[in-house]
């Protein structure tokens, strides 16, 4: 779908997913729910009604379990650990917070008068178990004011991701990323998230660009710039907020706001010009 059609998609959607005006207040509840549903349709590209995207524990394990593989040999240096002792082919060792920690002997370099380096992944797993992160130490998250989204199809996506982590590492691109760590969270057409500078787009886009279209299906993320075949880019608004804050949660919001104001077409008129500005600096010009 062109870009010149997606603002009638949108305001279509928008408009058949809330309902119609009938002058009663919408209140906080009612709110977060129409958010949710624009968000839902818009952007991840899925049906307002399909629910929540959940969980599903034993497919997260087996994927981070995949990428960890996949990635085993990229690793970061932890230091300061104290060694406690041996345990068979394991080590227990102390943080300086106190905390011990039993892993593999491995993971573990000695640095002197009994303290320890510990390899660590950036593959994080939190809690939650919706996405999977890479988060490597010392990104600077405050220049993170761009996202690239990548439809990543679901039998591939990991795949895709590893090789997306492997290229921006190599590169040595201040990036982070998260991928969907089931298959519901991977039908989302936003399955792949990277978190880069906005003057890193022109070196960063043109990597992802040499995946294979085979590995990538469309459309891109509904409010994002289509760079490429399933590739989509967006900058932060300046309002938004934290730096990893949800691009997607914002217009969605913003669209909400505007319906229940009567501005819609104001609202879909700053989306528009956020997709110029991000084509902009996906080739390279300077922030106006």
């Amino acid at each position: 779908m062109a870009e010149r059609d997606e603002i009638p998609w949108i305001r279509h959607v928008v408009t058949t997913v809330l309902p119609g005006p009938d002058g009663v207040p919408v209140d906080a509840a009612q709110r977060e729910h129409l958010i949710e549903r624009v968000y839902t349709s818009v952007h991840t590209r899925r049906p307002p009604d399909g629910g929540a995207f959940a969980a599903n524990r034993v497919e997260f394990a087996r994927l981070v379990h995949g990428a960890r593989n996949r990635l085993a040999d990229l690793t970061f240096p932890s230091s300061g650990l104290k060694h406690v002792r041996e345990a068979g082919t394991d080590v227990v060792i102390r943080c300086p917070e106190g905390v011990e920690l039993r892993v593999p002997a491995s993971m573990v370099e000695p640095e002197y008068l009994g303290y320890v380096t510990l390899r660590i992944s950036a593959v994080s797993s939190p809690p939650e178990a919706r996405w999977i992160h890479w988060r490597r130490p010392g990104g600077h998250a405050m220049s993170w004011d761009a996202r690239i989204y990548v439809n990543a199809r679901a039998d591939a996506a990991i795949e895709v991701w590893t090789e997306i982590v492997r290229a921006l590492e190599s590169d040595a691109v201040d990036f982070t990323t998260k991928v969907g760590g089931s298959t519901e969270m991977l039908s989302r057409a936003d399955c792949i998230v990277v978190y880069v500078a906005a003057a890193e787009l022109p070196r960063v886009l043109p990597m992802l660009k040499r995946i294979p279209s085979s590995q990538l299906d469309e459309p891109v993320a509904g409010f994002s710039h289509a760079v490429a075949h399933g590739i989509g880019a967006a900058l932060v608004p300046g309002d938004l907020g934290p730096v990893l804050g949800s691009v997607g949660y914002h217009w969605a919001r913003a669209l909400v706001a505007a319906w229940t104001e009567g501005t819609l077409d104001t609202a879909l008129a700053e989306l528009t010009r956020s997709w110029y500005e991000a084509g902009r600096r996906s080739n390279g010009a300077a922030l106006r």
